[in-house]
């Protein structure tokens, strides 16, 4: 497969007329209560210039503060940034290409983002666990091993293999929630991937038990400082910590204070179950947000994984501080939380939406994700109007650009922003492009990040070497671990 540039050629998976018809419907209504705008151009008083890439005929969702969806739009793009956005026949005529890109019949979007990821340990063996598996032992005798029993080599494998995974549905850019053992491993393997985003190490200083993952908060807060250190590039370390109860007040502080000195957000699980609530109410007097509100840790730099069972007053607190939350919907549902019953996303102000552990969700699917998110509160609060898939996206783009801390260079299709694009088959006729992507069966078909394709017709270079990789990590995972390469019915030779 060649991996340079299309230069002028027009991929066909449908015949050209057909996939312009499937996008090109009339009216306001093909794009629901985003604003179809006319057309022109956002850089339209700027004069012709030479693009390094231009990218036309695809029905643009830019994700802009307006919301505009150009039926027919382009993208220029110079230098890894956006130089203008619009209609086609606009920047066809003011933008000169020796690349050009025909996207006929597809939809682009600013390319997505997972906020909530694990890369490394039991993601080698995504799905392993049965579904009939006692709960409580989900991380105990599923997901501890693996990372127990890993090797540098191994995690390098693993982030390799799901951020091949991530790109393959229309991701750019993700949060890894804090558990890399080898980070320098992980970012060595994803060094080559194009992604980009955030990885932490593992750090808890309140582990349950003694052994293997029991450390003191001044080693916890060794090892981020030693992750902090490490060489970095499009992915950059955070000064995560694995958060919920397994965590002192004073390494909640020492994160925090590490965020604010090297200029970082950071992120941490809490409240998935009832039993955070319980500790803190023990210990502290307080439910647990508000206790990291009162701790002074609690801002716009924290990205809080999952929130599940929190309290008015968390609610409040989140509010007010400014902080993002993360939801997976998939594993919320898959690990039997509550959320249906008790979930209070859509009441915050500030939310993101991730994929989870594979061994959680088994898929890194942000779109399905995004629409699972509005099913479960269609059905928690008996109206599909709570989390709309309007709101959905909104969620899953520009509130992942926030939780990165980069808004001003992602999340949405402007000029100057890095040209992180993903674009989609959406497989059926555009009446409503939000219901399209987010509750339709979207395929990822290219991905660009900085003008660069890292996606090329589904495909990312060097994947089957990837894909063996992780195979190999898996076995010697489990040859490790006593993890079985085997669960469910029984495969025949």
């Amino acid at each position: 497969m060649d991996w340079a540039q299309d230069n002028g050629s027009k991929r066909k998976p449908l015949r050209e007329m057909d996939r312009r018809q499937f996008v090109r419907v009339s009216g306001t209504a093909a794009v629901g209560s985003f604003a179809l705008s006319a057309p022109g151009s956002e850089a339209s008083s700027r004069r012709p210039g030479a693009a390094d890439l231009l990218l036309h005929g695809a029905l643009v969702v830019t994700m802009d503060a307006k919301r505009r969806v150009f039926r027919d739009g382009a993208i220029a793009i110079r230098e890894g940034n956006i130089v203008d956005v619009g209609s086609s026949t606009s920047l066809l005529a003011r933008w000169k290409s020796s690349s050009k890109i025909d996207l006929a019949g597809l939809v682009a979007t600013p390319g997505l983002i997972n906020s909530h990821i694990h890369l490394t340990g039991d993601q080698l063996m995504p799905g392993l666990r049965p579904d009939d598996s006692v709960p409580s032992e989900h991380l105990t005798k599923w997901g501890l091993p693996a990372y127990q029993h890993s090797q540098p080599e191994d995690d390098r494998a693993a982030a390799r293999f799901v951020a091949l995974q991530m790109l393959r549905q229309g991701a750019t850019a993700f949060i890894e929630a804090g558990t890399c053992r080898y980070p320098a491993a992980v970012l060595d393997g994803l060094a080559g991937m194009g992604i980009r985003g955030s990885i932490g190490t593992w750090a808890g200083d309140r582990w349950p038990q003694a052994g293997f993952f029991s450390m003191t908060t001044d080693q916890a807060l060794k090892r981020i400082h030693d992750a902090l250190a490490l060489p970095q590039g499009r992915v950059e370390v955070w000064p995560d910590v694995l958060g919920t109860a397994i965590c002192s007040d004073e390494l909640y502080r020492g994160a925090a204070q590490l965020a604010r000195e090297f200029n970082r957000h950071w992120t941490f699980h809490m409240s998935p179950s009832p039993s955070d609530i319980a500790a803190y109410r023990a210990r502290t007097g307080r439910d647990p947000l508000v206790q990291l509100d009162h701790l002074g840790v609690l801002d716009d730099r924290c990205v809080v994984g999952h929130a599940i069972h929190i309290s008015d007053d968390e609610v409040a607190a989140l509010n007010r501080s400014g902080a993002t939350v993360v939801f997976s919907p998939h594993s919320a549902l898959r690990l039997s939380s509550g959320v249906t019953f008790v979930g209070r996303h859509p009441d915050l102000k500030s939310m993101a939406l991730g994929t989870d552990a594979l061994n959680a969700s088994n898929h890194v699917d942000l779109l399905n994700s995004a629409a699972l998110a509005c099913n479960i509160y269609a059905e928690a609060r008996k109206t599909y109007a709570t989390v709309t898939a309007e709101r959905a996206l909104e969620w899953l783009i520009p509130g992942g650009a926030t939780a990165l801390g980069w808004r001003d260079r992602t999340g949405t299709l402007e000029v100057g922003k890095w040209a992180d694009v993903a674009v989609f088959d959406v497989g059926v006729p555009v009446y409503n492009v939000a219901n399209a992507l987010v509750h339709g069966s979207p395929r990822a078909i290219h991905v660009f990040i900085e003008g660069k394709q890292v996606l090329q017709d589904g495909h990312v270079k060097d994947e089957k070497a990837i894909f063996k990789d992780a195979v190999e990590a898996a076995r010697r995972v489990a040859q490790r671990s006593g993890l079985p390469l085997a669960t469910g019915w029984p495969l025949l030779d």
